[in-house]
C-alpha cells in the first residue's frame, strides 16, 4: 500500500489502483480538497488516530465501485496490506474516526457510497462538528461507539446510509 501521515497541504487525488494506509493521523488543512476515486482503499493502523477534515474530503464512490475506510487489518479490502497472512482480524475501535470541522468546506465535503469499518477508537466512526457534509449511500458498520456523532451546530445532509453493528447509538445528536 502506500503510506501516508501528517498534513495534506495542497489539492490531492487518491486512486483505486493500491489502497492507502495511513500510519497514525491524516489532517487536511483548510482549503485544501482530498478526492478518493471510486473503488479506493484507505486503511488505517491500528490506533490510528483517523482523518481530520479542515478542508474538504471528496470521496464519491459508486453503487459498483464504492470507497472503503477501514482498518489495517481487514484483508476483505485491498487484501493483506499488513503482510501477515491473516494472523490478525479487524475489530471495533481499530482506529478512531473521520472528522470534520468547522473550518471544513461544507459545499465539497462529500462521503457518497462509502463503506466505514471498525472506526471508534474514540467512541466515534464519523464526527461533525459545526460542519455540513452530505454522507449519502453509505454504510458505518462495526463501530466502536455511535456510527455518526453531530453536535448541535451541524447542519449535514444524511441520506440513504445504513448504520450498523455499532456498540453504542448508530446517529448520536449533542
Amino acid at each position: 500500500g502506500i503510506r501516508n501521515t501528517g498534513t495534506i497541504s495542497f489539492n490531492q487525488t487518491w486512486y483505486a489502483d493500491l489502497p492507502y494506509v495511513i500510519e497514525s493521523s491524516m489532517i487536511i488543512n483548510s482549503g485544501v480538497a482530498l478526492t478518493v476515486q471510486p473503488g479506493a482503499v484507505v486503511k488505517f493502523n491500528k490506533g490510528a488516530i483517523g482523518l481530520t477534515v479542515n478542508g474538504a474530503l471528496v470521496a464519491n464512490g459508486t453503487d459498483t465501485a464504492p470507497i472503503t475506510f477501514t482498518s489495517i487489518h481487514d484483508d476483505m479490502f485491498g487484501g493483506d496490506t499488513n503482510n501477515n497472512n491473516g494472523a490478525t482480524r479487524a475489530a471495533r475501535g481499530d482506529w478512531d474516526k473521520i472528522l470534520y470541522n468547522d473550518s471544513s468546506t461544507d459545499a465539497q465535503n462529500l462521503l457518497n457510497y462509502v463503506t466505514v469499518l471498525y472506526a471508534g477508537n474514540g467512541n466515534i466512526g464519523v464526527s461533525v462538528s459545526s460542519a455540513s457534509p452530505t454522507i449519502s449511500n453509505s454504510h458505518i458498520i462495526h463501530t466502536k461507539g455511535s456510527g455518526i456523532r453531530l453536535d448541535i451546530n451541524s447542519n449535514p445532509s444524511i441520506l440513504n446510509n445504513v448504520i450498523e453493528n455499532s456498540s453504542q447509538d448508530g446517529l448520536y445528536i449533542t
